[in-house]
C-alpha cells in the first residue's frame, strides 16, 4: 500500500497528520494521550517524514515504523504494538517489528532497520527452537554514511538493542550475517586497506560476536548466540 497525500486542497503534511491521527484514535486506543496530544504527535511524525524524504508519498511499513517509534517514545507501548498489528502491510515486517517490541531494547533504531528488511527474524533457518535472527548489511548500509565510524556508531548500538531478542532464551540462538562481502569491501576501500574480502568478512563476524558477548555479560546469559556468515 502507498499513502498518497495529494488528495485534499490543504498542505500535504497536514493531510498525512490528520490521516494518522484518525487511525491512531481508531485502532490504537492510547491510554495516556488525549485527542489533542495524538494530533500533536502525528503532526510531528508527518513533519519528520516530509523533512527526511521531501516527497508526499510514503511506503506504509516505513511510515508505520516512524509512528510506532513515536508512540513508544511517549510511553504508549501497547498502542505502538497495536498499530503494528493492524497497520503494517507486510506480514514478515509486522512479525519482526512486534518481536522486536516485545524483546528488543527499544524500537527506535530497530524498527527503522526492520522496515528496510535489514533486521528480521528467520523461521526457515531455525533448527528446533533456535532463536534465529538475520542482519543484512546490504539493506542496512546507506550511501554517504561515514565508514570510519560505522562499526561503533551504527553496528554496535544496533546489535546491543537487538540483543534483547535472546534475553528469554538466556543467549541461546543464532545471528546470521548477510551482505558481509559488500560491507567488507566498503570498509577496506575506506581504510585504504589491501586486506582480502574473506578476512574483512571474518572481522565483521568477530565484531558482532564480541558485541553480543558484552550483551551476554550485561544480561547474565548462560550462552552466546552463534554468529554465522550466510553468504559464503
Amino acid at each position: 500500500m502507498i499513502w498518497d497525500v495529494h488528495r485534499e486542497e490543504i498542505e500535504p503534511e497536514e493531510v498525512l497528520a490528520r490521516q494518522l491521527a484518525r487511525d491512531v484514535v481508531r485502532w490504537c486506543r492510547p491510554e495516556q494521550l488525549d485527542e489533542a496530544r495524538v494530533k500533536e504527535l502525528t503532526r510531528g511524525v508527518a513533519r519528520f517524514c516530509f523533512d527526511a524524504y521531501q516527497r508526499p508519498v510514503f511506503d506504509t511499513d516505513a511510515l508505520s515504523a516512524f509512528l510506532c517509534r513515536a508512540l513508544w517514545c511517549v510511553g504508549e507501548k501497547r498502542a505502538a504494538m497495536r498499530w503494528m498489528e493492524v497497520r503494517a502491510e507486510r506480514v514478515s515486517f509486522r512479525d519482526t517489528a512486534l518481536e522486536l517490541c516485545r524483546h528488543g531494547d527499544g524500537p527506535a533504531l530497530l524498527l527503522n532497520a526492520s522496515a528496510l528488511g535489514a533486521v528480521r527474524c528467520s523461521t526457515w533457518m531455525s533448527a528446533g527452537n533456535a532463536n534465529v535472527w538475520v542482519l543484512d548489511f546490504d539493506r542496512l548500509w546507506r550511501e554517504g554514511e561515514c565508514l570510519e565510524l560505522y562499526l561503533p556508531t551504527t553496528l554496535h548500538p544496533l546489535l546491543m538493542r537487538l540483543s534483547g531478542v535472546w534475553h528469554d532464551s538466556r543467549g541461546q540462538g543464532v545471528l546470521g550475517l548477510r551482505g558481509c562481502a559488500g560491507m567488507a569491501r566498503r570498509l577496506a576501500r575506506s581504510a585504504g586497506s589491501g586486506s582480502g574480502v574473506r578476512r574483512g568478512m571474518e572481522e565483521l563476524r568477530v565484531f558482532c560476536a564480541k558485541t553480543l558477548e558484552k550483551a551476554a555479560q550485561r544480561g547474565h546469559w548462560e550462552a552466546l548466540p552463534e554468529v554465522v556468515l550466510l553468504d559464503l
